[in-house]
């Protein structure tokens, strides 16, 4: 086994665990599991513990035949029963084996839970970021929901982090990108995204608004599934997004700036990503 600076063997309990460990006696030794585990099986075999609190055991079989185990520490506690079920699925795992492990795991869960890294912290979600330098997109948003008659409670938005720092984007770009997405809406944070492209006065103000009134209507008008595809753009959403106060002269004003910056009709952003 590995060793780190500390002694500490690969995967093995940190510090905190240990203050919790069950007392001395009631885990056999790594070395002593090791070797009942190779007298029972009939290839050879390598036992790594983990203190990984959802993959409690593996298994994979090497070309040479020999087996690569990671167990919890806490099956170190197995009676003999359990160390049977451990040892018919390491050979061949099925269903009763299976079954006799996950009722271990259940009845001995505060052990597996002392033995167990800490469960990890979640990122906290980054503050929607409305101000600008030439714009306040929080004053958009309100002005687009009034002007329209349309309300969405718990809606958000910001302006996404585009690569660049918020700079125009290259007309060749990395691998020849000719396209750019001006919004996106991100559903389980009822989130909508703006390009920092948008934050300057090369566009006009009832474009931006355009942009963000489109990924409103994505709140309001979710994906439906046609056949094996996802329809993002439904007939009803198309239909919707047409009653924008200045829709024909926004669809124009995005036409010659394509046309401008990237030398044809290309389509701006494709399909807008919808997270879940």
């Amino acid at each position: 086994m590995k060793k780190d600076a500390g002694g500490k063997t690969e995967g093995s309990p940190g510090p905190q665990a240990l203050k919790t460990a069950p007392r001395a006696g009631e885990l056999a030794c790594e070395a002593a599991f090791r070797d009942m585990l190779a007298a029972a099986l009939p290839v050879s075999v390598r036992v790594f513990f983990t203190a990984n609190r959802r993959q409690l055991v593996s298994v994979a079989r090497q070309r040479d035949g020999s087996l690569t185990v990671r167990l919890q520490h806490a099956f170190r506690a197995a009676d003999a029963e359990t160390f049977g079920a451990l040892v018919r699925f390491l050979r061949r795992p099925d269903a009763s084996s299976k079954a006799q492990l996950a009722a271990f795991a259940e009845s001995r869960s505060g052990l597996f839970e002392a033995l167990s890294d800490p469960p990890r912290k979640p990122r906290p979600a980054s503050a929607p970021r409305t101000r600008g330098r030439f714009r306040d997109l929080a004053l958009v948003l309100k002005k687009v929901l009034s002007d329209h008659g349309l309300a969405v409670p718990g809606l958000a938005i910001s302006w996404s982090a585009a690569p660049g720092n918020g700079e125009s984007p290259s007309r060749g770009g990395s691998a020849g990108r000719r396209s750019i997405r001006f919004g996106s809406y991100c559903a389980g944070r009822k989130l909508i995204r703006i390009h920092p492209l948008l934050d300057s006065p090369d566009f006009p103000a009832y474009f931006t608004e355009y942009v963000v009134y489109h990924e409103v209507l994505h709140a309001l008008y979710p994906p439906k599934a046609n056949g094996a595809r996802r329809s993002v753009h439904t007939p009803e959403f198309r239909a919707r997004e047409r009653m924008f106060i200045r829709y024909d002269e926004a669809r124009e004003f995005e036409k010659r700036w394509r046309l401008a910056f990237f030398g044809g009709p290309l389509r701006c952003g494709g399909r807008n990503r919808q997270s879940v």
